[in-house]
């Protein structure tokens, strides 16, 4: 038996040796059975245990190696294994990478290299040149067919080019619009480039259509930061760009050295004019802030004497004062440094040391708020008499002309002008002995004919005979077509007088003119025998130089307050004197009791007419239309034009009663119609117009003339409406009318933005009695109006451009909708879904992109989606409506034609277009079963389909009769009241239709 001490070494060995609990167990219950046994063998046993013990140990910790040994190789190799795959995908990383790398580098290799050229090539290149060089060398390195330079103008609707290299040959300039082309937009600062398929975005330019353009890439020119662009370049081809960034890229690079030689190119031409305008006939002279001189023109240094070279430097007060100065030299010097301008008569000195009278002005020029220079430019009325510069001018002479540049300078009218000259004259220089009598003769608008215009001591025989003097007739028509003085010492001595009985006298016959043109003549009597001198003649040269001066001023202050309240183009009063004249006749129709009457016209379908022959043929049209109106009427009546083709006649006092004022406005207003429906010859064409007019009668009641203009102006557009070329007077209900068109327009804004409207369906059944397809309509679910009828809003919405987001919702709802049914499963048999597009959606520049991305965001099926157009929208642009619905087309979308046969009369368009389908319009069903007519225009239609291989649906079917009889003409789908009325588009998947017979 083994001792305590023993047994627990034991147990203390085998627990520090980390033996498991069952070795351990084997050896507590073995140590007992020795104890108990106190065999002999006690030790033997003892190292049996020990060795049993330690060999158990070595076989379990053996094993844990192992499956340790084990456990690290496998999660070594899984990391190698992960390890190998980041190592290889970083080969691949950085592969790709490498080669973008070098692509790029390539890239910018050949930029460089096309900068290079063309830097070189432009390097020697100012002015026209350099532009030319430009795109004759981008056109080259590129290998582009077109390459130009352009720039804005003074409309902001035109580019004119600077350059052009079109196929490698520089052509000559060109202007042209900027409308519906890339141009437009380049010009806002955008940069522009389409690789491809140009036409599909601009496809109502005509320069591309006509160069048939496929790629284009532009780029604005600036001046500078923050201002508009001042130009543009850009490059087309007839190609597709290969590398279009590269292009747009090269082209910002040298943008701004464009731009920067465009406006040195500006400069330089402006610097020209501005020379060229320095050396006028006025003295100009040029001071810095201390008034000393800088620069003086030729014309200072041929009136003053003085060279350039003396006076650089010098003051110019020096020449200012002096003693005739003294009293205006204090208040000339008070207006230029407080207002900054001065202008009036100055005495100074030639350099010969002669006084003379000269007329001028001076400025300051600002520079930052304060002064830095000076111009001073002055007339020398005495510069036609440099043949008299040796002899000294009288006191007096100089005091008539001074007094007739006053009267010259004082605003007033032309004819009160002319008999202040007169009376001037006439007693100012007694020396020339004239008597107190003269005339003056103005020449008549687009005549070769004087009109006496103001006169002196001529009694009513005189004045009867000279009221109109031919050119050529008498001394005064000589003196108008020879443009030089007549002269006669005696009337006796005279041939061809108007007038020959009167007492003897001599005659002065001055023609006064302006660049080079006679205006008029001033006639000055004689005393018997007055010697012809030629310095008399001289300084009446001088006179009617300033007469003549004095007519163009108040000529031109009378054209601007013509201007003011006349129309530019036909010369017609405008809507200013228009509203003056309706209030005199409206105090005149309360003061008298008289009727009068506006005519309010329009005429019809201008716009197109406008566009298609141009501007120019559409102001001839206008101009000639203003002189029908004009012959329409008397002359106490006022034709006026408002805006574009707008006209308004006032016709006044037309009668005291109400019913004889109706009848002879209306048989005026069919007078005009008549008048203007005779056709326009311009150009070597005639040209067919109608108009439409609204009456509205001044009775003396308490509307004023904005109202009256107003009412008129709605009975017009009633009249439009109802189809033109017709005569309309205004009603009240007209105006409640209009209001309530204005009331929905804005209530429409409000239910586009919170999407008020409701999307009807009206199914189409096939012969079966099976659903094929169906039509989405539009309505208006107003929050207070409940539902409101389309024909309500839709014409509104077409006018003020609202349709297009209309339009677009129901687009996209419609799609969405059937997407839904069909992800539930519901209206598997539709065929397709119908959605119709409004003119104004369809010539949208975008409508391809748009239908594109409906589709794509609603996930609908493009083969399922039926568009329904108009026959007018087709026709009015042919050419956009091909390439347009070709390219819907090709992607699966197809065409119907509504309401066919009541539009365009040629058929050869159905050829031309990508068209599915024909739906025969309701006018046509609706007496199918009693007309005739009716009858054998749907049998065409369906002939018609059943040729082409087009579907065909029939509208407006509402009786059995008329479904019958369709089927027995070979149509077999069917749309209707007969078959259902439009559903709230939920009820759709709910419909059963009936089978027909």
């Amino acid at each position: 038996m083994l001792p305590d001490s023993v047994g627990a070494f034991m147990v203390k060995g085998l627990a520090n040796s980390h033996v498991t609990p069952i070795a351990l167990t084997s050896v507590v219950s073995l140590s007992t059975r020795c104890q108990a046994s106190e065999n002999s063998q006690l030790l033997d046993a003892r190292e049996m245990i020990v060795h049993s013990m330690l060999t158990y140990d070595l076989l379990i910790i053996f094993g844990f190696i192992v499956l340790a040994f084990l456990w690290i190789k496998r999660r070594n190799n899984r990391r190698l294994q992960q390890f190998r795959q980041r190592v290889e995908q970083e080969k691949e990383h950085l592969h790709q990478e490498n080669e973008r790398i070098k692509y790029q580098l390539q890239e910018r290799q050949h930029l460089e290299k096309l900068q290079q050229k063309v830097t070189s090539a432009l390097a020697t290149k100012t002015g026209e040149k350099f532009f030319q060089q430009l795109c004759k060398t981008l056109a080259e390195e590129l290998q582009v067919d077109f390459v130009y330079v352009a720039r804005t103008t003074d409309d902001p609707a035109i580019i004119e080019s600077v350059a052009i290299c079109d196929h490698h040959k520089i052509t000559d300039p060109l202007q042209h619009g900027i409308a519906n082309s890339p141009c437009a937009e380049i010009l806002r600062g955008e940069q522009i480039l389409h690789s491809e398929s140009l036409a599909t975005f601009y496809p109502d330019s005509a320069l591309i259509r006509d160069h048939h353009w496929v790629s284009y890439a532009g780029v604005p020119l600036f001046q500078s930061e923050n201002t508009p662009p001042v130009g543009l370049v850009a490059v087309m081809d007839t190609s597709p760009f290969l590398n279009g960034d590269n292009i747009l890229y090269l082209l910002n690079m040298f943008a701004n050295r464009i731009a920067s030689e465009m406006m040195r190119l500006r400069t330089e031409n402006e610097m020209k004019l501005l020379a060229t305008t320095f050396e006028t006939h006025e003295a100009i002279a040029i001071l810095d802030q201390k008034m000393h001189y800088l620069r003086v023109n030729t014309s200072f240094t041929e009136i003053t004497g003085y060279q350039q070279a003396d006076l650089i430097g010098k003051s110019a007060t020096a020449q200012w004062k002096n003693e005739a100065n003294e009293e205006q030299f204090e208040e000339m010097y008070q207006q230029l440094f407080s207002k900054g301008h001065w202008q009036g008569e100055l005495w100074r000195k030639r350099s010969n040391g002669r006084m003379f009278l000269q007329w001028g002005a001076i400025t300051a020029v600002y520079h930052h708020g304060k002064i830095s220079h000076f111009v001073e430019s002055f007339l020398d009325f005495t510069q036609q008499q440099k043949q008299l510069d040796k002899i000294e001018r009288t006191a007096a002479e100089e005091q008539s002309i001074s007094q007739l540049l006053r009267i010259s300078l004082r605003p007033t009218n032309l004819v009160d002008y002319l008999n202040e000259v007169l009376d001037c004259l006439l007693v100012a220089i007694p020396w020339l002995n004239i008597q107190k009598k003269g005339a003056i003769f103005l020449v008549g608008k687009h005549e070769h004919a004087l009109h006496l215009t103001a006169s002196r001591g001529f009694n009513p025989d005189q004045t009867r005979m000279c009221r109109v003097v031919k050119f050529g007739q008498c001394m005064c028509g000589k003196a108008a077509q020879n443009q030089t003085i007549t002269y006669c010492d005696e009337t006796s001595h005279c041939q061809d007088l108007l007038i020959n009985q009167q007492f003897d006298h001599g005659h002065y016959v001055v023609p006064v003119t302006q660049n080079g043109d006679i205006v008029g003549v001033l006639l000055l009597f004689l005393n018997p025998g007055h010697p012809r001198s030629y310095t008399e003649e001289q300084y009446l040269y001088r006179l009617a130089d300033i007469l003549s001066m004095g007519i163009s001023r108040r000529n031109h202050q009378e054209h601007i307050e013509f201007l003011a309240y006349h129309d530019v183009l036909t010369d017609l009063p405008n809507r200013r004197l228009l509203m003056d004249r309706i209030n005199q006749e409206i105090a005149a129709g309360q003061r008298l009791g008289t009727i009068g009457a506006i005519l309010y016209l329009d005429l019809d379908r201008f716009k197109n007419t406008n566009d298609a022959l141009g501007h120019y043929i559409g102001d001839q049209v206008l101009k000639e239309t203003a002189h029908r109106l004009s012959q329409s009427v008397t002359s106490s009546d006022i034709v006026t034009r408002l805006s574009s083709d707008e006209f308004v006649i006032l016709l006044s006092a037309l009668t005291t009663d109400l019913h004889q004022a109706e009848e002879k406005s209306a048989d005026i207003a069919q007078k005009i119609i008549d008048q203007i429906r005779l056709p326009y010859n311009l150009s070597g064409r005639d040209i067919s117009l109608t108009c439409s007019i609204g009456i509205a009668l001044l009775h003396g009641d308490d509307n004023d003339s904005s109202d009256l203009l107003r009412f008129a102006d709605t009975a017009m557009h009633y009249a439009k409406a109802e189809g033109g070329n017709m005569i309309s007077f205004f009603h009240p209900f007209m105006q409640s009318k209009a209001e309530q068109r204005l009331i929905i327009e804005r209530e429409l804004n409000i239910a586009i933005e919170e999407r008020q409207f409701q999307l009807q369906c009206q199914p189409q059944v096939d012969n079966l009695g099976r659903i094929r397809g169906t039509e989405f309509l539009v309505r208006w679910l107003h929050p207070e109006k409940g539902l409101i009828s389309p024909a309500d809003f839709i014409p509104i919405a077409e006018e003020t451009g609202q349709i297009r987001a209309i339009d677009t919702w129901v687009l996209e709802t419609a799609c969405s909708l059937y997407c839904h049914w069909q992800a539930q499963d519901l209206l598997r048999e539709l065929d397709s879904i119908s959605v119709n597009i409004s003119p104004q959606l369809f010539h949208q520049n975008d409508f391809v992109t748009l239908v594109e991305s409906v589709l794509q965001r609603t996930k609908m099926p493009a083969d399922k989606l039926m568009l329904e157009l108009t026959e007018g929208i087709l026709i009015k642009d042919m050419t956009g409506a091909i390439g347009k619905m070709d390219k819907l087309h090709r992607q699966g979308i197809r065409f119907s034609i509504d309401d066919f046969g009541t539009g365009y009369s040629s058929m050869s368009y159905l050829k031309r277009l990508s068209i599915d389908e024909l739906k025969i319009d309701q006018s046509f069903i609706r007496d199918l079963t009693a007309s005739r007519q009716d009858s054998a225009i749907v049998e065409t239609i369906i002939t018609l389909a059943e040729q082409l291989d087009l579907s065909l649906v029939s509208e407006g079917v509402e009786t059995a009769e008329q479904r019958d009889l369709l089927f027995q003409k070979g149509c077999r789908i069917f749309q209707g009241y007969f078959f259902s009325r439009p559903l709230p588009a939920e009820e759709l998947p709910n419909y059963r239709p009936t089978p027909t017979s």
